[in-house]
């Protein structure tokens, strides 16, 4: 599965798409880093740095290399539709 930061966090499933922009992309063949899917790069190196996630060695440099880029940027799937956090937007 491929993964990216995107610039904004995802509201409502139902709200209108909004623009936003994307970073290289991760892949990640055994999708350990699904859990990381809504989380800023900032607080994915704040997790990696306290517990020991099972993931390959390779995953987990880039995702640490891509985290120091985008630390304020959020952790999606690659097609994930960025939506507005306002249902009536």
């Amino acid at each position: 599965m491929f993964y990216c930061f995107y610039s904004r966090e995802t509201g409502y499933p139902d709200a209108p798409e909004i623009r936003s922009f994307t970073s290289k992309k991760i892949f990640d063949p055994l999708n350990n880093t699904k859990i990381f899917i809504g989380l800023t790069g900032k607080e994915i190196l704040s997790n990696l740095s306290k517990y020991n996630y099972p993931m390959n060695l390779i995953v987990k440099k880039r995702l640490i290399k891509m985290c120091n880029k985008n630390l304020d940027w959020y952790y999606y799937q690659v097609g994930t539709i960025i939506t507005s956090h306002s249902a009536d937007w």
